[in-house]
């Protein structure tokens, strides 16, 4: 996966439940990252898509300073653009 201004990771997918839930990872120099995805019922009927990400290791404290907001803002990008999708099908 290539994100703008990061280098290029690969992902290993470590659980899935399909048309749930899917949960990934990849590791780095001193660090792990984990991203979990769900799908869950809304209150007006439709679907909400859940995203949490967290960092484990030596030197995740350093990259949430040095990149969180950067993060943050590309959890956001990848939201909007599957509400996008989904609203086009």
């Amino acid at each position: 996966l290539k994100q703008p201004r990061l280098p290029a990771m690969v992902w290993q997918v470590t659980e899935l439940e399909p048309a749930r839930s899917f949960c990934w990872r990849t590791r780095t120099a001193g660090m792990t990252t984990l991203a979990e995805h769900w799908l869950a019922p809304a209150e007006d009927g439709g679907t909400e898509a859940l995203t949490r990400i967290g960092q484990d290791g030596l030197l995740a404290p350093l990259a949430n300073v040095l990149a969180g907001a950067r993060g943050r803002r590309y959890v956001d990008m990848e939201a909007d653009g599957l509400r996008r999708r989904c609203e086009q099908s």
